[in-house]
This record gives structure tokens, C-alpha cells and sequence, in this order.
């Protein structure tokens, strides 16, 4: 992405614009997200521009030599390997071949590619945070567009470790999510939304600082026609909604917030340039850790039918 930066010169009543582009410069582009419990997966590519998080398959790298680290203590060398996806295949990625990513662990990275200084990350994988129960209620209702389901969820859950924590809860962006610790306008010390205005409608990123070492409750709420609910519960006899909680990282907190608000700023040319977090040392990119507990908000058909009668 290019990015100009205007001096406006003042003579009097006279002014005059220059505007300089800023030279890019080619760096190693690091992408890994480890999951707890999981297969330890790092992408490597060359940058795209001097604020670049993405990554493009025809500047993947895979002559790289990349050691992997527990707590301090070397595991193994990553070997190269190709995702297979159903649309395309991934390149430039290297995985584990032992090592599966583990809870409350430090990891670190040393990458090599030729011509390039030597590479460096660390971070840490959080411990899984069980979702207690879900509460779910049901409203039938109308409006000029006839009559719809209101559909009410509390997502119960206990924040039990000492240190600030970083979550994401992923709703498969069927819910909206309206939270006092997540919506943005309640304060900038805590938040994070990225819905509506998001680049991912699933992730709903916050920290614990309302709720420390208490149990907390995520209220979220969705709005379905009845035509497509009776369509769904008629031909699947329920309607499932999959969500996960998910402990994050700092560096993936940084990571997304830097990176909403990047994509939110950088077309308008009066807003100063959001450098995007980036935890590589001599490189570009994220390298993070992340557990996730997954449960499902099940609507059937007595459900429904409870609601219509009152």
C-alpha cells in the first residue's frame, strides 16, 4: 500500500504542495497463529509495501531455515510444506513434524533466508478458558416486514487467571455482538470491536479489565425472519449456531486492533498512518498464540413453537 506524505510550505498568503513517496523497502513477512494443542504451521513471504500484514502466494519463500523453540530450549527445525485448501494451495508454509503447540508455553523463532538478516520471534500460548453455560431466550415479534425471531444469548464464562488477559469471541458472525466490554465507544483503555465496521465479522476482540478474576457474561443478539427459521428447523429439525471462546495472545491483540484500524485509515489522507503491531525483529509480520474452547447456541423447533403461543 502507498503512502504519500504532503508538506504544505506557507509564504504569506501563498502555499505550495510536494508530496514524497516513500521508497519501499523488501523485508521478510512472518505469519503464525499457534493454536493450543495443534500442529505448529509459519508462513514466510516477502512483503508487499512498507506497512504490509498480507500475504500473496506468488511471493512465498521456501528455501528458509526456521528453528523452533519451548520455553527457551530448541524442539526442532521446521521442514516446508504445502496446505492443501479446497480452492488453491498455499504456499511458503513450514510446519512442525513433532511438536504440537501447548498451553502456558513460550515460543520463539529463528528464521534464516538468504540475503536477509536473521529473523527473531517470541510469544506465548494461553491456557483454554471454558465457556460455563449459554443462556438463550426467544422473542417473537413483527415489524413492517412481517413477523421475525429475537433471539437473546448470554455466554457465561470465569476469567480465573492473575495476569491481564486478551480474548476473541468468534460467532461465526451470525450474532451481533453489543457488549459493554467490546463495544468501542465505552472507553478506549479496554475495547475492541470489530463488528459492524470490521475486516472480520467473527472476531469480537476485548481484554478482562471490567471483569477481573470474575465471571462474566457476553450478551448477543440476532434478529431472524420466521420464513427462514421454519426452513432451517423443518429441514434440519434445529438451527445450531457454533461460537468459540478464544484466549489471545498480547501480540495478537495488538496485532488485530493496529490492523482494523490501519484498513479503517489508510484511503483517507488526513488521518496520520497506523503502523500495523509487529512482533519480528529485522522482519514484518505477527507471530502469536491463541487456545479456543468451542460450544453451540442450539434453537428447536419447541423452542419456536413455545414462543408462538404466548
Amino acid at each position: 500500500m502507498k503512502k504519500f506524505i504532503f508538506i504544505i510550505i506557507l509564504f504569506s498568503s501563498c502555499t505550495k504542495e510536494f508530496a514524497f513517496q516513500k521508497e519501499f523497502e523488501k523485508k521478510i513477512n512472518i505469519a503464525g497463529f499457534l493454536k493450543a494443542n495443534d500442529t505448529i504451521h509459519i508462513l514466510v513471504s516477502y512483503t508487499l509495501d512498507n506497512n504490509s500484514c498480507e500475504i500473496a502466494d506468488d511471493k512465498y519463500i521456501k528455501d528458509a531455515v526456521i528453528y523452533l523453540y519451548e520455553d527457551d530450549l530448541f524442539v526442532e527445525q521446521l521442514v516446508y510444506d504445502t496446505i492443501n485448501d479446497i480452492n488453491y494451495n498455499n504456499k511458503g508454509y513450514y510446519k512442525s513434524q513433532k511438536t504440537t503447540c501447548k498451553e502456558n508455553k513460550n515460543y520463539s523463532l529463528k528464521v534464516f533466508v538468504k540475503g536477509f538478516d536473521t529473523l527473531y520471534a517470541k510469544t506465548y500460548c494461553p491456557a483454554i478458558l471454558c465457556i460455563d453455560s449459554t443462556h438463550t431466550k426467544i422473542k417473537r415479534d413483527s415489524n413492517i416486514n412481517g413477523y421475525f425471531f429475537r433471539i437473546n444469548s448470554k455466554i457465561f464464562f470465569k476469567d480465573i487467571y492473575k495476569e491481564k488477559n486478551f480474548f476473541n469471541f468468534n460467532n461465526r458472525g451470525v450474532f451481533t455482538c453489543y457488549d459493554p466490554v467490546i463495544e468501542t465507544k465505552k472507553t478506549d483503555g479496554f475495547y475492541f470491536s470489530m463488528y459492524p465496521n470490521t475486516i472480520d465479522e467473527n472476531k469480537c476482540i476485548f481484554s478482562d479489565s471490567l471483569f477481573k478474576n470474575s465471571t462474566y457474561y457476553l450478551d448477543i443478539n440476532q434478529d431472524i425472519t420466521e420464513g427462514y427459521m421454519n426452513l432451517v428447523i423443518n429441514s434440519a429439525k434445529k438451527f445450531c449456531v457454533p461460537i468459540s471462546l478464544e484466549v489471545i495472545s498480547y501480540d495478537a491483540f495488538m496485532y488485530y486492533k493496529t490492523l482494523f484500524w490501519y484498513r479503517k485509515t489508510v484511503f483517507n489522507p488526513l488521518t496520520e498512518l497506523v503502523q500495523i503491531y509487529s512482533n519480528i525483529k529485522n522482519g514484518t509480520g505477527i507471530f502469536a498464540g491463541y487456545s479456543s474452547y468451542s460450544d453451540t447456541i442450539t434453537i428447536t423447533k419447541e423452542m419456536l413453537q413455545l414462543k408462538k403461543t404466548n
